[in-house]
């Protein structure tokens, strides 16, 4: 009988250890400003905001009715984006995640300001769709607000 070597088999514990507490950094790059807030996830889920920034940046006031974002709007987009990652390095934040609305998502060169944040900053922007901003706005009132 030829000598084998025993395979062992990790088996997952029936009670997993919960996950540590998360502090994230959310970004939202909208039509006239910026916002950011910095949250702590729980471990059972909860949320708790722990500061926030707006700043006045005005992507589609400078860019529309022509559909493009100006430079200088862009530069200023960059500018606060800059400002807000160091605020969250600041917080000890563990991820930093950015969405952008109809600004981006409108402008012939939104794909240009997605690409410039992710090559100077790191940070990778999404764009949402239309359906998913309102979404987005809904739970964000739903949280802030007792809808009930």
């Amino acid at each position: 009988m030829p000598w084998t070597t025993p395979i062992s088999v990790r088996r997952k514990s029936a009670i997993e250890p919960p996950r540590p507490d998360l502090r994230l950094a959310a970004i939202d790059v909208g039509l006239n400003s910026l916002h950011m807030i910095v949250a702590q996830i729980g471990v059972d889920g909860a949320v708790t905001t722990l500061w926030r920034a707006k700043e006045m940046v005005g992507l589609g006031r400078m860019s529309f009715p022509s559909r493009r974002l100006s430079r200088e709007a862009m530069d200023q987009a960059i500018l606060a984006l800059r400002r807000f990652q160091q605020e969250a390095y600041t917080r000890h934040c563990e991820k930093i995640v950015a969405v952008a609305t109809s600004a981006v998502r409108e402008a012939s060169n939104g794909g240009d300001f997605i690409l410039r944040a992710r090559r100077e900053l790191g940070i990778n922007i999404r764009v949402v769709s239309a359906r998913d901003e309102a979404r987005l706005i809904y739970l964000g009132v739903r949280h802030a607000a007792d809808l009930a």
